[in-house]
């Protein structure tokens, strides 16, 4: 019996510890960037193109396309992230906190925001948006910190 409740303590400790590990670091920007992304910048000026900043506010907010579903392409980061960054779910990155921005480069979130973080279910948009609108809302995310 014994030798029982000790292999169920280890095994839950096992489980605890593995849970944590995957799921730590909602901001986990320790991943190493695959080559067909590491060279991938936003255009020159968008970071600061009034217009540019907007389009990807209105993706962001999936406000884009409105309620034309035939144009509607189902993309709504704030559904998660937060209207304002903060997230409204488990798991996600605070895109409000200046710190986890800064340690974002630009071909970190093109790779994750094309290629979609699956064990935090977050979808891939490369086949939803543009290469324009993923660089869009990128320089819209980096106004979001205060």
């Amino acid at each position: 019996m014994r030798i029982l409740l000790i292999s169920a303590f280890i095994m839950l400790n096992f489980l605890i510890i593995s849970t944590t590990l995957l799921y730590a670091g909602t901001d986990d920007t320790s991943q190493q960037v695959p080559p067909e992304y590491t060279n991938k910048q936003i255009p020159r000026g968008w970071q600061t193109d009034p217009k540019i900043i907007e389009e990807g506010r209105a993706i962001f907010q999936g406000e884009k396309y409105g309620k034309d579903v035939s144009k509607n392409k189902q993309v709504n980061c704030a559904k998660c992230h937060g209207k304002d960054g903060k997230p409204i779910v488990k798991r996600v990155a605070d895109l409000s906190d200046k710190k986890v921005i800064a340690k974002m480069s630009d071909s970190f979130m093109f790779w994750k925001i094309s290629e979609g973080i699956p064990q935090k279910k977050m979808v891939a948009y490369k086949d939803k948006l543009t290469e324009d609108e993923r660089w869009s809302v990128i320089a819209y995310i980096r106004t979001i910190p205060k």
